[in-house]
């Protein structure tokens, strides 16, 4: 009977897609949509809705169909073909009575792709009574999920909104608070009326003659040859070298730190096993696990018995958003957007550009565009996103936001050869971990000789087709939380005690591994081994190979080195008071 049933929709789909069921029967197909949709077949549903769409004197379901496709799509997870219909339904039918129902289904779309701006500002228009009851608690579910700062920045652009007001002081009430924030805080609770809640957001910190970390790194001792381990696993070892070497500098700052190593082989059973050692609970810090995968035991491990943790390589900031123990060692993707975005504000001139000479001489618009292109890797377009998001907020307008591909690069050329349109744009951000996109990128960019400012991933800098002279005619700027002044006496120091302790050069992970251990080594020293309170007012501090750390108010650290090259030396553009 299955198998019928399963032929006979095939049959029922092939029919409709090829127009057999004749033109007439518009209504027929239209139930057999609702049909699939009702039994949550929604990629069948998307296929019988599609050609329902479209515009003709007999079809009566044309709005309906493009609105129930698009809510077939936002259901199987095609966020970008729902959003395509829903702008195709409010082009086409503006006076539709159903267009209040559009608007929530767009912003659906809009929070599943964590784009928090549009979809609050969608719904805020909303007029219906029942709507806009749905719509608060559709905005409830998504912003219990969104950053603390994406909140605060939500509360400034809707300060009316008690959803939005509601979760920021939930979120605000478990965090560590400089004074600024505890003066919104409290301003929140009397504003909306919100009874204060008792919290202990973290225990007494303690001061103590010695401190004892546990580091959960795969090691894989058991499963890899040396041979082997040494090859896939070498920035394991760089990271434990560099934070022992780190533990010798502690000691002559007047801190104790005895590390205890464990070895998570990469598994989640072996970190729940490693969590119940008796010893685990007498910590003062755990560091790691490295992947994020097996992060979220330690979280809840650390927030139970609160342990301060960290976990030294992620960017995602969800691995400890809400946890106030736990803390990104890397700055989060929005950190990193919103830095590049401040950056720019601060830097790149607004002002229009006059344009030709004598009798040809003019004036260009105000340079307030902003180009956003991003390559096929999703942190290509998380970052892009993120960055769109944080650039706006600026005042800033997107004009272009474009994915690209290094076998389609046509329109990116086109509009970069655009000498007219360039004219009006503050700068470009592209996304793309990819050699043969960004060297088509910088190419095109000489051709047109503009000077605009381009922001970009680190990455570029590891391109051996570009050069550090074409960056720097091109005004490009890297976003490179691991910038090292190589010349400077620190890191030549940490580069010579590392050869002899390791017998090899280190590499990043190892510079990482100093860093972090020597920071949150002076953070147990100076706050105790709750730390977060200390960290959040401390603000910017100088690093000690790397550039610097700022958890102000964050679990991640807040600084980000933005780069360039001026006489083909690399400098850092932001400075360390940019951060709002």
């Amino acid at each position: 009977m299955k198998k019928i049933s399963y032929a006979l929709s095939f049959l029922i789909l092939y029919f409709v897609s090829n127009n057999v069921l004749g033109q007439t029967d518009y209504q027929g197909q239209f139930l057999i949509g609702k049909n699939f949709l009702k039994e949550g077949k929604y990629q069948q549903a998307m296929d019988v809705f599609l050609p329902l769409t479209k515009e003709s004197e007999e079809n009566k379901f044309e709005a309906y169909s493009a609105y129930y496709y698009s809510l077939a799509a936002l259901k199987v997870g095609k966020l970008n073909e729902g959003k395509a219909m829903v702008m195709q339904i409010k082009q086409r039918y503006p006076d539709w009575d159903k267009i209040e129902d559009v608007n929530y289904l767009y912003a659906n779309l809009y929070f599943e792709q964590q784009r928090y701006f549009q979809a609050v500002k969608l719904l805020s228009t909303l007029n219906s009574k029942d709507l806009k009851q749905d719509a608060d608690k559709q905005k409830n579910f998504y912003l219990q999920k969104a950053p603390i700062d994406t909140l605060k920045n939500l509360q400034k652009l809707f300060p009316n909104d008690e959803v939005i007001a509601k979760n920021l002081v939930n979120r605000l009430s478990y965090a560590q608070l400089n004074e600024k924030d505890k003066m919104l805080l409290e301003y929140l609770r009397q504003e909306f009326k919100l009874e204060k809640e008792t919290v202990e957001a973290t225990r007494a910190s303690v001061k103590k003659p010695e401190y004892h970390v546990a580091v959960l790194f795969p090691f894989m001792e058991k499963q890899l040859s040396p041979e082997t381990w040494g090859k896939s696993y070498q920035y394991v070892f760089e990271l434990y070298e560099g934070m022992k070497i780190a533990i010798d500098s502690l000691k002559k700052d007047g801190v104790s730190v005895v590390l205890h190593p464990y070895d998570t082989e990469k598994d989640d059973s072996k970190v729940s096993q490693i969590l119940k050692s008796p010893e685990l609970v007498n910590m003062d810090l755990i560091i790691g696990p490295i992947f994020p995968a097996n992060y979220p035991l330690v979280a809840e491990f650390a927030l139970k018995n609160k342990i301060s943790g960290i976990n030294p390589l992620s960017n995602n900031i969800k691995l400890v958003e809400g946890n106030p123990y736990v803390f990104l060692f890397q700055p989060s993707l929005e950190a990193q957007a919103g830095r590049a975005a401040e950056m720019a504000a601060a830097k790149f001139p607004v002002e229009p550009m006059a344009v030709g000479t004598g009798k040809k001489a003019h004036t260009a618009p105000e340079r307030k565009n902003v180009y956003i292109f991003f390559g096929q890797e999703n942190r290509d377009s998380l970052l892009a996103t993120r960055y769109k998001d944080s650039i706006i907020l600026k005042g800033f307008a997107v004009t272009q936001f474009e994915k690209v591909a290094k076998d389609k690069l046509k329109n990116m050329q086109k509009l970069l050869s655009d000498s007219a349109k360039l004219l009006g744009v503050n700068h470009i951000f592209i996304a793309a971990n990819d050699q043969v996109i960004a060297a088509n990128f910088i190419s095109q960019m000489e051709i047109s000789k503009f000077s605009t400012p381009v922001i970009t991933r680190q990455e570029w800098l590891q391109f051996p087709l570009l050069t550090f002279e074409q960056f720097e005619r091109r005004n490009v700027h890297f976003i490179n939380p691991d910038y090292i002044d190589y010349d400077s006496y620190a890191v030549q120091s940490f580069r010579n005690t590392f050869l002899k302790k390791a017998y090899i050069i280190p590499e990043i992970y190892a510079y990482q591994g100093y860093d972090m251990m020597r920071f949150f080594g002076n953070a147990l020293k100076n706050f105790g081994n709750v730390f977060g309170p200390g960290l959040s007012a401390q603000g910017f501090t100088k690093g000690y190979t790397l550039y610097g750390f700022n958890f102000t108010n964050s679990n991640s650290n807040l600084f980000v080195p933005i780069v360039k090259f001026e006489g083909n030396k690399m400098v850092v553009a932001n400075s360390v008071d940019q951060i709002k």
